[in-house]
């Protein structure tokens, strides 16, 4: 990792989370029959049965994948609201990105509790199997349109919020904070910042040498939302102001004169601060830039 990290804040036994609603396949049960080895979209690895529910009507999941309507989570996080015909009370946490199902047929408020609340299933179709989600800014019908104002306007949303290593503590880490922007636009960016630099739908630069007067021309060229890459790490770019070009990400900290500033969250810096603990620049670092078509 090209920033500098304490053991405490990451767990290489936790690889990431998975969403409300995210497919997988199960390959394999644990011997105390307490986990299941899946895949899913984006990683391989365990997940505890007692944390998923499994669907054995086909038209149900093909409804839950593939919804005729749907709600993508434009908020940092929203939650359920408790509906009191469900006996098990179930609240339903999703962060950014999510892409939550509406019942079939009925993308308008619903108005059993509020008129200004959707309704989500959360099983086999009943009363007893409907929660909902309030009708407000952090949840749009449909996904959120894409455009450079929409990427930073969403990146913004999260700023302050604490790292957290594959989705430990309901947080995010670096990467993952760019792939839920991107999926507000229903635009799936690989998981890790290694594949998303290796595999998007961008315009790649690279950095091969270090001519820092053609990664200043090459930044010269950027604009608001596209991405900047440095070994394992990825940032959002903002603007310039004055000799300055300014990044928001999801990091450890920085280095200015000699001091050092751990962050472990979202923060708005300039390129121009150097790693944790290196007397490296950001932009001295930077392996390459993704430009947005």
């Amino acid at each position: 990792n090209a920033e500098s990290w304490d053991s405490i804040h990451q767990d290489f036994f936790q690889e990431t989370a998975l969403s409300p609603f995210e497919p997988f396949l199960i390959l394999q049960e644990s011997k105390d029959e307490k986990w299941f080895y899946i895949q899913s979209n984006i990683y391989p690895g365990w997940i505890r049965k007692k944390h998923i529910e499994l669907i054995d009507n086909f038209i149900e999941y093909e409804h839950l994948l593939n919804p005729e309507s749907f709600l993508r989570v434009a908020g940092d996080y929203v939650q359920t609201e408790p509906n009191i015909y469900v006996e098990s009370g179930k609240i339903i946490k999703f962060q950014m990105g999510d892409k939550i199902p509406l019942t079939k047929n009925n993308h308008q408020p619903y108005t059993q509790y509020s008129l200004n609340s959707f309704k989500v299933p959360v099983g086999p179709k009943s009363d007893k199997n409907i929660v909902f989600i309030k009708n407000d800014n952090k949840v749009s019908v449909g996904n959120i349109p894409f455009n450079r104002k929409n990427i930073v306007s969403q990146s913004f949303k999260l700023l302050g919020e604490r790292y957290g290593w594959g989705g430990s503590n309901n947080r995010r880490d670096c990467s993952r904070f760019v792939f839920d922007i991107f999926r507000c636009f229903g635009i799936d960016l690989p998981r890790d910042c290694s594949i998303q630099e290796k595999i998007s739908p961008f315009k790649k630069i690279g950095f091969d040498h270090k001519n820092g007067r053609y990664k200043e021309e090459i930044l010269n060229m950027m604009s608001s939302g596209d991405l900047l890459f440095l070994k394992g790490h990825v940032m959002i770019y903002l603007n310039k102001i004055g000799n300055n070009h300014y990044v928001i990400h999801n990091g450890s900290g920085f280095s200015y004169n000699g001091k050092n500033f751990n962050v472990h969250g979202v923060m708005i810096m300039p390129l121009s601060m150097s790693l944790l603990e290196k007397k490296t620049t950001y932009t001295e670092a930077l392996t390459s830039v993704h430009l947005l078509c």
